[in-house]
């Protein structure tokens, strides 16, 4: 598969970016580090100021100030010049993006509350609470614990249950169901910074400001990729269904 390998916009003289056309390319390395790493896709390694010579093993993205200096070159670079080259890293990034989130489940699980003295259980898939016991033998359903309150971080709780994210993940997946949360309850819920303690993680507000700004380039490059691309499979669609494929292959 193919990578690409674009500058850093904080440190352009001592490190370079790499972009894993192989999704899973350094996942044994973050998988042995103890700290977090953005994704096991995104790369880096240092120049020395010799251009984008690679002059050291490559590592994942792991340091907080490194992951927000990766997603911002990351979506400076996909902003280049169209060519064959990037339409490639455009499609990499999108494929390689956290994406498929459970956020049409967020009004569900609002609704999924303990009970006291009532045993209940509940289906993600089916999105229903019972009260039958039944349920209990049924690996589609989920008991209702103590604290499942319908509140943010419970919904949070449950829809990252299971799921073996990494930084990049996780964040995307809390800052998605935050939005959908505050839609429909019309109200601000906190941040991010707060909802997965990051502070406890050796992150401070002013490194979770920049990052979170550049994962919003880097998100909002890598959606309108997606609706690009969308659009181009639409119109396809009618010209399929409206005969002008036939006439135009025809003409020519």
């Amino acid at each position: 598969m193919t990578d690409f390998t674009f500058p850093s916009l904080a440190a352009p003289d001592r490190r370079a970016f790499v972009l894993h056309g192989d999704s899973m390319a350094l996942w044994d390395q973050g998988y042995r580090s103890s700290a977090d790493h953005l994704a096991p896709w995104a790369g880096w390694f240092e120049t020395y100021g010799d251009g984008m010579v690679q002059h050291s093993h490559e590592r994942v993205v792991a340091l907080p100030e490194m992951m927000a200096d990766y997603c911002a070159s990351l979506a400076t670079y996909l902003l280049e010049d169209e060519g064959p080259e990037i339409a490639e890293a455009q499609r990499v990034a999108h494929s390689n993006f956290p994406r498929y989130l459970p956020i049409d489940k967020v009004g569900f699980t609002m609704t999924v509350k303990h009970k006291e003295g009532k045993r209940q259980w509940f289906s993600l898939s089916e999105k229903k609470v019972s009260r039958s016991e039944s349920k209990q033998h049924d690996n589609r359903w989920q008991e209702v614990k103590p604290w499942m309150d319908g509140s943010l971080g419970a919904v949070i709780g449950l829809l990252s249950a299971g799921r073996n994210d990494e930084f990049l993940g996780s964040f995307t997946l809390v800052e998605e169901v935050k939005a959908e949360y505050e839609r429909l309850t019309g109200g601000f819920w906190g941040s991010s910074f707060d909802l997965m303690r990051l502070e406890e993680r050796g992150w401070d507000r002013h490194l979770f400001s920049h990052f979170r700004q550049a994962w919003q380039a880097l998100d909002e490059v890598v959606k309108s990729y997606g609706h690009l691309e969308y659009a181009r499979s639409t119109l396809d669609c009618y010209r399929n269904n409206t005969g002008l494929k036939d006439r135009e292959e025809v003409a020519a």
